[in-house]
């Protein structure tokens, strides 16, 4: 779901149809194609906004059109649905407004060959694009990627005087049914003359047929919605497409700032250095023997969480950013075996799973697993958890290096 805001929409305010369709009529096709407020897709949660920051509703942009997209490939006549957004709004404002853009591949020229492990495709933001955002730039607090059923993987370049700065946003696990937004920490200068580039992996080892763009489920998109402030009509969608008449360079370009399909030269850049965390870490072995946890110190951790709600599955941790390491810390209130996961996009499949239990005779194991599919985790082949300790088998305490 996607909610646009649009200035003018009188004459057809009670208007239902097919989106984008061509015979709609233009001020809605115009309007479906403008400034997103907000949206949500399969497996999202929750979205928090900083503390000074709201999402702007004025009298230029007084109505509002919903894009609904549904997925039933048999037809089936009996399906109802009820799905909308509910929004709260107020007049105690907050100081800064916020934004919704996007970058990505325009949803056409975008096949997909079948029988392909990992074949890619790239959006370009480009740095005449961004060449009219404020002076001082717009500060990007969250991203959501947004790719069908074959896209396996989802990358956000960020570029700046021919060179890749830090990455804003990489999904090496994306699943189409764990669409949730990210926060951005620390939060993401964009500068006037930054360049944005989205890669997108896509496996169709399974497909018999070429997959082409589109904005149904088995048709394919390249596309993250960036959540940024202070708001600024320049920046909004900002989207490239290979040249229609071969597929290859020069590139072609529209986006907010110049709203017509124009040929775009990609910035040439020096790459980001590839740093090793782990160069001269000798990897544990994989039978792991903790060591008795003689005391347990809360106050040592930064962080804290209560995973399941009710206090009875606590989660600490601290960062150590010079080493590169991870102190993570459970109290579990538990009957034998606990366990957990950490996952870049919140779903089950590239989540690095924990899990520890205690025999009868008081033997205790310690498992760290890899999940890659919906199944049971098979044993981390990349073991990177090191100095475990256990105590009453209610206490576990480990850290991680980030390999």
């Amino acid at each position: 779901m996607l909610l646009y805001v649009c200035p003018e929409l009188h004459e057809h305010i009670t208007f239902e149809g097919e989106c984008y369709h061509p015979l709609n009529p233009e001020l809605i096709n115009q309007c479906n194609l403008g400034l997103v407020l907000t949206g949500w897709a399969v497996g999202g949660q929750d979205q928090h906004l900083p503390s000074n920051v709201g999402f702007p509703l004025s009298f230029e942009n007084r109505h509002m059109l919903i894009e609904i997209h549904y997925d039933n490939p048999t037809l089936n006549p009996n399906i109802f649905d009820s799905s909308g957004i509910r929004l709260w709004v107020t007049d105690d404002l907050r100081p800064i407004d916020a934004g919704v853009a996007y970058v990505g591949h325009m949803v056409f020229n975008m096949d997909i060959p079948a029988r392909e492990e990992a074949f890619e495709h790239k959006g370009i933001c480009s740095s005449f694009c961004t060449s009219g955002l404020p002076r001082e730039g717009v500060q990007i607090f969250s991203t959501n990627f947004h790719a069908h059923l074959a896209s396996t993987q989802m990358h956000l370049q960020h570029l700046r005087n021919g060179r890749e700065l830090e990455p804003i946003a990489t999904d090496r696990y994306y699943d189409f049914n764990y669409q949730q937004s990210h926060a951005t920490k620390p939060e993401v200068t964009i500068m006037p003359g930054d360049e944005l580039v989205i890669s997108c992996t896509y496996n169709t080892m399974d497909r018999n047929a070429t997959t082409p763009a589109g904005i149904a489920t088995y048709e394919e998109m390249c596309r993250v919605f960036i959540a940024y402030y202070p708001f600024d009509y320049s920046f909004g969608p900002c989207e490239s497409l290979p040249n229609p008449t071969d597929f290859g360079p020069p590139l072609l370009e529209n986006c907010e700032f110049s709203p017509y399909l124009g040929p775009l030269e990609p910035m040439e850049y020096e790459p980001l250095p590839v740093v090793d965390l782990c160069e001269g870490y000798e990897k544990p072995p994989l039978d792991r023997v903790p060591k008795p946890l003689e005391q347990f110190d809360r106050s040592k951790y930064e962080h804290r969480v209560e995973l399941d709600g009710e206090g009875k599955f606590i989660l600490y941790w601290n960062h150590d950013h010079v080493h590169g390491t991870v102190d993570f810390a459970t109290e579990v209130e538990t009957t034998g075996w606990a366990g957990f996961g950490i996952s870049e996009n919140g779903g089950m499949i590239g989540a690095d799973v924990v899990i520890g239990w205690q025999e009868r005779n008081r033997d205790v194991h310690f498992h760290d697993r890899m999940a890659i599919e919906r199944i049971l985790p098979g044993i981390d082949l990349s073991q990177d958890l090191y100095d475990i300790r256990v105590g009453l088998f209610m206490m576990m305490d480990f850290q991680t290096r980030q390999c």
